[in-house]
């Protein structure tokens, strides 16, 4: 009975969510120096989200957890997100790196080219060893980290209990070559931008003989333009959605579109499982702001789910953030006559085609009495109330996975 109460009087809002993922080789790392102040630098191999959350570490993975005896730091991207193959570099403080030994907080002077990082409250330091070190990255927690991209400029895969903290082996779900790269044991390193690929993938930041380091000079990172042209085919400033008038309206606006084809878009109930339903052409390649629409009026679900596929002329492609519509239904459910004597019409209708999975009938218990016919769900549907004592009762139609409910005395 409590749960048709609250089903009686429940209200939908309309609002667009966007979700903080990162896959595993979302972000690689182009570039580090050692030698004081500590630096390294990433670059993002998909879109960021605003308050996604990446932990760094210089911490080795022992088989089993974190070497213990080291730090780390945590970076939040900034409002307004990160689109892919944005350079973010992290610099150390004072003292040279990123947190102090033994209490593990914050260097001052730390800083960060985008979003924040604050200690990842792990008391112990953080600092690059001239003698070898990594730094991995994780999301998740310390205690239970989910290993996104890792550096190891320590020549080997290693853990041998002596020297620790400047030892790692390959954390568990990277690939050495692919989503995770060692190095030799050099003081100072950087992708050799003048011979990666353009545009450059994943396994690309992470194939060794695609570096160059050495122990006697300091890199300039991030790569300055010029020697590593980092440079999306196309930047997108944003992509956001609204239920309007019983249609989800997608709008995007892009710039500097140089060899892409389009934009596929991407429609999901779950978040997980995506298909393509429309392909938008750009407007020609220019440096200036574009302006795009899409109305998707095919409402399969009371939250929607898209993304879009930024297409390529050469194939290939990156993706957006996933945004998520959740829509206003106007939706009308009522019982006639009320009270009922024999015989009572359900009428439903609503402003958009709606999957009614079932209608059940409820005494004023919440006993199920009945499961109705669902095939005419924006018509009117009869019911025989003769066999039904005195009383009230209430009807629950399921659409969209949401349940509405009136009630009807007989």
């Amino acid at each position: 009975m409590k749960k048709l109460l609250l089903i009686f009087y429940a209200m939908i809002f309309t609002h667009c969510i966007s979700f903080a993922q990162v896959s595993v080789g979302g972000i690689a790392f182009v570039g580090y120096n050692a030698d004081n102040p500590d630096q390294f630098t990433i670059i993002l191999t998909e879109y960021l989200t605003a308050g996604t959350q990446i932990y760094f570490t210089d911490a080795g993975w022992t088989g089993s957890i974190l070497y213990a005896s080291e730090g780390g730091i945590l970076w939040t991207v900034p409002a307004g997100d990160l689109p892919t193959n944005t350079m973010v570099t992290f610099t150390g403080g004072g003292s040279g790196g990123f947190t102090t030994f033994p209490t593990g907080i914050l260097e001052a002077g730390v800083s960060v080219s985008h979003g924040s990082v604050v200690a990842s409250g792990v008391a112990a330091s953080m600092a690059l060893s001239t003698n070898g070190d990594e730094i991995l990255a994780f999301t998740g927690s310390v205690a239970s980290p989910t290993f996104i991209a890792c550096l190891n400029f320590n020549g080997a895969w290693s853990w041998t209990g002596t020297n620790s903290a400047e030892q790692t082996l390959l954390p568990p779900g990277l690939t050495d070559g692919l989503d995770c790269v060692v190095l030799n044991d050099r003081d100072n390193g950087i992708i050799n931008c003048l011979i990666i690929p353009d545009p450059a993938t994943v396994s690309d930041y992470n194939t060794s003989s695609n570096w160059i380091y050495n122990d006697a000079t300091r890199y300039t990172l991030p790569p300055i333009i010029g020697t590593c042209e980092f440079l999306l085919p196309l930047t997108l400033l944003s992509f956001s959605g609204e239920n309007v008038a019983g249609a989800n309206k997608l709008t995007w606006v892009t710039t500097d579109e140089i060899n892409v084809s389009g934009f596929e878009i991407e429609r999901s109930v779950d978040a997980y499982d995506f298909s393509t339903i429309a392909f938008v052409p750009v407007n020609g390649e220019t440096t200036n702001e574009q302006y795009y629409q899409f109305a998707d009026d095919a409402i399969l679900a009371n939250t929607m789910y898209y993304r879009l596929k930024m297409m390529e002329t050469d194939l290939s492609f990156t993706y957006s953030a996933i945004i998520a519509i959740h829509n206003v239904i106007d939706f009308s459910l009522q019982i006639f006559p009320n009270p009922v004597n024999e015989n009572a019409t359900i009428f439903i209708d609503a402003n958009t085609n709606l999957n009614a999975s079932s209608i059940q009938l409820f005494d004023a218990t919440g006993r199920l009495i009945n499961i109705l016919n669902t095939e005419n769900t924006n018509s009117a549907i009869q019911i025989n109330t003769t066999d039904l004592i005195p009383g009230i009762y209430f009807i629950e139609v399921m659409v969209n996975g949401i349940p509405y409910a009136a009630s009807f005395v007989k």
